[in-house]
């Protein structure tokens, strides 16, 4: 028993000797317990580096940053990374961090949150910081680049944090004019076309998902047949037509235009595609559209009509006595008008103001003022063109009027949101709001809904009560709620936001007496279910002698209001 004694004291010794011990070896100012032999943490690390309990160290909240789910031309959402000191004993200034940047630098990561703008900061030990980067998405491919954070680590000087992006699969729309001289802009031009010429526009998805093409409309320049000015889609494209990621598809755009008296006709072609790119830019993308001849020392038409509306029957007035020539004068001109669109392509004759038995459609002629009976209801452009001594022609203008049923009161709304849904509301004399009997809206009053009709005024008598022309759900209306003959009393107009999912909408609402129109108003609804008082409607007996009712408008409140849904809703 004493020999094993003496055998394990000498094993002691010599394990002692061979430094095996539990007390500390001297190693300068570090410990040789405090040291991290094998460092976890990420970053550019100095080769065969270790800490001493004393040191600064430093620490990130997270080994990366990934930025997803972000379309083509956004902006994505900031995201932060905490920076802190890790060391164990360290004591004075603490950390110094020194500078940051994205290697290799980009555009498409930018630091937002910068610490460091002012100049370096220190952190003691458990103090941190806030980094905050933001990932533009400028390109369809992956972007992996570093967060580079210098500081006076021993280990880590240049410590790094991978940030990488990448876009959402979308499509994305660009359109090529292959004839222009100009292949990638957004004008289509024709030259002088003589009577009609067709021109191809190419359509490409340069997403990454399939692109639908909802639909494809000339919106400004419109040609209603041969021998109207103007443009039509040659080769339309069915609605919900789609085109594959990287794949085009192509359409043709005609022009026609006049040989004995060309224009220079200007239009627009409206693409309505799911592009979500650029924050939805492309969405609805317009192309320019032009031709007909280049101008030069041309004289410049101008057009004044009035009145906007007129009823159904009455007349509408026509200037041009403010067109002049190159020079600025105004005598020598001929004028040449003309109907661009009819209700219907109902028949109707521009005449002269003075003279009502000298029509001068589509004639050239000193008429410099003219005008016209609206025979149907419904809206009619009327174009202007004039000639100088010289024979050269001005380019086209025109003007818009509408013409409307003779109902005494007529209210009028518009929005210019497509995607939201607003309702009319029109109140009888001591009705309410969502009232069948007494609200004029969606349920009971459009045609496309059923329900019995209010009866206003007299029991049985229709020429009292309201109508809607239309609940318009898919469009920016307009709306309209009429009385052809309404009984005295003060009526109330409502908006309602039925759904404002798509985002806030202006709404304009309008007010005509007797075809004319007496008030407007507008106003920003900014989400669903909001409640907007835009007017009191006084109805009164003739006060003016002539055999109308009396009809004045109150506005009133600037401001929507909460509010629930009508009762009965079947939108």
């Amino acid at each position: 028993m004493k020999q094993m004694k003496i055998l394990l004291l000498l094993l002691i010794v010599f394990i002692l000797s061979c430094g095996g011990g539990t007390d500390p070896v001297d190693t300068g100012d570090r410990e040789q317990s405090d040291l991290d032999v094998a460092d976890t943490d990420h970053g550019d690390t100095t080769p065969s580096c270790n800490y001493s309990g004393t040191d600064n160290k430093i620490k990130a909240s997270v080994d990366k940053l990934t930025f997803v789910s972000d379309y083509f031309g956004t902006v994505s959402m900031k995201k932060f990374v905490t920076i802190s000191n890790k060391c164990t004993k360290c004591t004075g200034a603490g950390l110094k961090l020194q500078q940051l940047a994205i290697s290799p630098p980009t555009d498409d990561f930018k630091i937002l949150v910068n610490p460091l703008a002012e100049g370096s900061i220190y952190l003691k030990k458990g103090e941190e910081t806030q980094i905050g980067v933001q990932y533009t998405v400028s390109t369809w491919d992956k972007v992996a680049v570093d967060l580079q954070i210098f500081s006076d680590d021993v280990c880590k000087p240049k410590f790094s944090i991978p940030l990488t992006g990448y876009p959402k699969s979308s499509s994305h729309i660009v359109v090529e004019t292959p004839d222009d001289t100009v292949v990638d802009d957004l004008t289509m031009e024709f030259g002088d076309v003589g009577k009609e010429k067709a021109n191809k526009l190419v359509i490409k998805n340069v997403g990454l998902a399939s692109l639908t093409l909802n639909s494809m409309n000339i919106v400004l320049g419109y040609s209603s047949g041969e021998g109207d000015p103007g443009f039509v889609i040659k080769t339309p494209l069915a609605p919900g037509a789609s085109v594959a990621a990287g794949e085009s598809t192509t359409l043709e755009i005609t022009c026609r235009n006049s040989t004995e008296f060309p224009e220079t006709v200007q239009g627009e072609l409206v693409i309505n595609s799911n592009d979500v790119t650029e924050y939805g830019e492309n969405a609805s993308l317009v192309i320019r559209l032009e031709c007909g001849p280049q101008r030069e020392n041309a004289p410049i038409a101008a057009l004044e009509c009035k009145p906007e509306e007129i009823p159904i029957l009455g007349w509408a007035s026509m200037d041009g006595s403010k067109s002049k020539d190159y020079n600025g004068k105004t005598d020598g001109l001929k004028y040449l008008w003309r109907f661009k669109r009819t209700p219907a392509g109902t028949g109707a004759t521009i005449v002269d103001f003075d003279d009502v038995t000298k029509p001068v459609t589509n004639l050239l002629s000193d008429s410099v003022k003219t005008k016209f009976q609206a025979l149907m209801q419904g809206l009619y452009t009327i174009s202007l063109v004039v000639q100088n001594s010289e024979g050269a022609l001005s380019s086209p203008v025109s003007c818009d009027i509408n013409s409307v049923p003779d109902d005494d009161l007529r209210v009028k709304m518009v929005w210019n949101n497509p995607d939201a849904d607003v309702d009319l509301h029109l109140i009888a004399p001591s009705g309410s709001y969502a009232d069948p009997q007494t609200d004029c809206y969606f349920y009971n009053c459009a045609p496309q809904y059923s329900g019995d009709r209010p009866d206003w005024g007299e029991v049985g008598v229709d020429k009292d009560d309201p109508g809607l022309d239309i609940d318009n759900i898919t469009g920016m209306g307009p709306e309209t709620a009429f009385v052809n003959k309404p009984a005295n009393g003060v009526y109330k107009v409502i908006v309602h936001s039925y759904d404002l999912e798509s985002g806030p909408t202006k709404v304009v609402v309008k007010v005509y007496g007797h075809a004319i129109q007496i008030a407007t108003q507008e106003q920003m609804m900014t989400r669903t279910n909001l409640c907007w008082d835009v007017y009191d409607i006084t109805v009164a007996d003739d006060a003016n002698g002539d055999g109308k009712k009396e009809i004045t408008v109150t506005n009133l409140t600037d401001e929507p209001y909460d509010c629930d849904p009508p009762p009965l809703s079947s939108h």
